[in-house]
């Protein structure tokens, strides 16, 4: 018996070895076997890089987020100096790739890559981003020519003051340098007209940055200074602590890809005028007695300092003043005589302004700040009244004649909204952007952008077939 016993105990144990084996194959190690490194780099003699290698990879960049845009497409670029005289290719695992057919020419142009292609040309040396669709296989060349913008520029956010190029071929490095006069404001880099650009992916766009921020949360954390401070694609402002002389300067390692920058104020600005924050408009239209109590406030131009208007009714004869203040405490101007004015710029004096014929104007206040900046200049410009709508109602963010609004019994119509949209408006001022004179309808009143930034241009909706109708004489409208 005891013998039978150990027999099942043998074949028992026997049966469990066994079972365990088949357990062992079905639960066998994989080996890890890591995604092979990227190889697709830039070569041809159009380049600079010595041999193929880490500096002339392309890598992964930075995507926009905005709607619309597929933040995730696989996109890889390079910043790079190119020359006019040569050519090059885009190389993956030893396979060159030259230029197939174009796909889009907007905003720049993208070509399919094709075995053996002919090799890539660009008209002039300089710094060029090369970004390619890793998934469709195309590729998008974009000059790269730096400037600086920003309510501390000249141009403010109107458009890049372009900076100085040169390149070291040495150490492989392009320093972009510009000198003049910044506000203690806030600036970023840019290039290209935009602050990205927009290229085919499939069905949709990807859009790469085309700028260079601070890596701060927010704008205006990061203070641009003596000391170099990292510089990232659509990052965040830069302050300018200042006001004063700069050189300003960006450093692009074609070796790394690291890119920053500096601000070193050569010269402090210590002058004592600054420009107003505010503007008033006083005369017979607003009171039999010249009440400054009641004098209507100029709006303020979105990002554009020392600048106001106000869209008014006047008859002829009218009498303005305006000041920056609701007094009468000196500071008070008009025109230079009593001369009727009429449409046009108009210098500024001691005179009331009066009012040539009958009609609606534009009244424009420009302050600026003298040569030796220890006082301020103004001038007064009137303009023509024509609003145009503009944004997703109609499809288009440029002014365009199609809809711009008519005027019949002092009510300003517009054309049918073609698209359901949010009700932007604006009209055309000085040599202004449109969206720095832009305003919309709330509760019924017209309200500018300069009141309440561009979050408030999103207030009223309207549907496909609607129109607008604006009376500037009571400031109200209606959407009908």
């Amino acid at each position: 018996m005891k013998k039978i016993i150990q027999y099942m105990v043998a074949g028992l144990l026997l049966m469990m070895v066994n079972t365990s084996c088949k357990d062992n194959e079905n639960w066998r190690i994989i080996p890890y076997e890591p995604e092979p490194p990227q190889t697709i780099n830039i070569t041809g003699t159009a380049t600079v890089y010595p041999q193929v290698g880490e500096a002339s990879l392309l890598k992964e960049i930075p995507l926009d987020k905005g709607d619309g845009f597929d933040e995730k497409a696989d996109m890889i670029g390079i910043l790079t100096w190119l020359k006019a005289s040569g050519e090059f290719t885009i190389t993956d695992s030893g396979i060159a790739y030259g230029k197939g057919d174009v796909t889009s020419t907007d905003p720049f142009e993208t070509v399919n890559l094709k075995e053996g292609g002919v090799g890539f040309t660009v008209a002039e040396d300089g710094l060029y981003y090369v970004v390619m669709n890793n998934t469709e296989r195309q590729l998008t060349v974009i000059p790269a020519k730096i400037g600086i913008i920003g309510d501390a520029t000249p141009n403010a956010w109107n458009g890049e003051t372009v900076m100085e190029m040169s390149f070291d071929p040495a150490g492989l490095v392009v320093t972009s340098k510009w000198s003049g006069t910044l506000s203690n404001k806030q600036l970023k880099y840019r290039f290209s007209g935009d602050w990205g650009a927009s290229l085919p992916y499939g069905d949709v766009k990807a859009r790469v940055h085309t700028n260079f921020g601070s890596v701060g949360e927010n704008d205006g954390d990061i203070e641009l200074g003596t000391e170099a401070v990292q510089c990232v694609g659509g990052g965040k402002n830069f302050k300018i602590a200042k006001n004063g002389e700069y050189d300003v300067t960006l450093v692009i390692n074609l070796n790394t890809q690291d890119v920053t920058g500096t601000a070193k104020l050569t010269k402090e600005d210590t002058s004592t005028a600054t420009l107003p924050e505010h503007m008033y408009i006083n005369g017979s239209p607003f009171s039999a007695d010249w009440n400054w109590s009641v004098a209507p406030e100029l709006t303020s131009l979105q990002d554009l300092d020392g600048v106001f208007f106000g869209i008014f009714y006047f008859e002829a004869g009218a009498g303005l003043k305006f000041n920056s203040n609701r007094d009468w405490d000196g500071g008070e101007f008009g025109a230079t005589n009593d001369e009727p004015c009429d449409y046009g710029e108009h210098a500024t004096g001691g005179s009331n302004m009066n009012i040539a014929e009958a009609g609606f104007y534009q009244v424009a206040i420009v302050c600026t700040l003298s040569e030796d900046k220890q006082s301020v200049l103004k001038k007064i410009v009137l303009e023509k009244v024509k609003p145009f709508l503009i944004g997703d109602c109609v499809g288009a963010w440029d002014i365009k004649e199609t809809n711009a609004f008519t005027l019949q019994e002092n009510i300003f119509t517009s054309p049918a909204c073609p698209n359901n949209g949010v009700l932007r408006m604006c009209v055309k001022l000085l040599d202004c952007q449109w969206w720095q004179s832009e305003f919309t309808l709330k509760d019924g009143e017209i309200f500018y952008r300069g009141r309440g930034g561009e979050d408030a241009m999103k207030l009223t909706e309207v549907a496909a077939g609607q129109t607008v109708r604006l009376d500037f004489k009571t400031g109200t409208g209606s959407v009908n």
